[in-house]
């Protein structure tokens, strides 16, 4: 009998889920920075001053991946993990993660940067665009980012303007930043996988498609997701709390 504690390890690696627990970090500064704006300016300078370096330990990669991990097992189907990991092991979904990964290099995100302002420099073929804008639908990205934005915009504003994290009214506000950032987060989602995947052929984009719509890839994602989710806002929740607990000790 598979040790699924292993065989999930294993899926999270080969997905991307371990990479992206270490990218968390490099999407704080921009988050916190536009929610800075949205505090009371008396306590502005003060979170400013103490929210980076406890975001940083709370959003620890090895804390979050294990606490991640932590909530998938439990509802972890070995039956369609083992047929996941099968996906994932094969060669045209190797290529693909390491492709999305080698993206994600700072060479490479500077060079983004220039695509994101310039979208000629890589612009794909109206029919070669269609899998791009299909694989989006499928994976559900963008509003999988937009919710994770809102319920990470939600605790800290609770924090920001009230000191606590919890339901306060500010959950509306938070909806209307997810609303806002849609628009920006579809774009980058698209031209995110355009930039990764220039070199790979239509025949391949369309096979990936493919493999994204089956029965294990729609499991495995929304299994992830909800833990992902459920995990994020335990450590914003956690953040948001120590960095109350810090400034109200400073204000003594």
């Amino acid at each position: 009998m598979p040790d699924r504690a292993a065989e999930l390890d294993e899926l999270l690696h080969l997905s991307g889920a371990w990479a992206e627990a270490q990218q968390n970090g490099a999407l704080m500064p921009e988050i916190l920075e536009a929610q800075l704006r949205r505090s009371p300016p008396a306590r502005r300078e003060t979170l400013r001053r103490i929210m980076p370096s406890v975001m940083s330990q709370v959003f620890d990669a090895e804390l979050f991946y294990a606490q991640l991990k932590s909530n998938m097992l439990p509802s972890y189907d070995a039956k369609r993990g083992g047929e996941m990991l099968n996906i994932l092991r094969s060669p045209l979904s190797v290529k693909m993660e390491k492709l999305s990964e080698e993206s994600a290099t700072p060479e490479n995100r500077r060079e983004f940067a220039r695509f994101f302002i310039n979208p000629k420099l890589y612009e794909p073929a109206p029919k070669r665009l269609q899998h791009f804008i299909e694989l989006e639908r499928v994976s559900g990205t963008t509003d999988f980012l937009a919710q994770t934005m809102e319920m990470m915009a939600a605790a800290i504003l609770s924090v920001a303007r009230h000191g606590r994290p919890g339901p306060d009214g500010t959950e509306a506000e938070a909806e209307q930043v997810k609303r806002a950032f849609r628009p920006v987060l579809y774009k980058m989602v698209i031209m995110s996988e355009v930039y990764a995947y220039r070199d790979v052929t239509d025949e391949e984009l369309a096979a990936y498609v493919k493999v994204s719509k089956s029965d294990p890839s729609r499991w495995f994602r929304q299994l992830y997701r909800a833990a992902y989710q459920k995990t994020f806002v335990a450590r914003t929740r956690a953040a948001a709390l120590k960095i109350e607990a810090l400034r109200s000790d400073g204000a003594r």
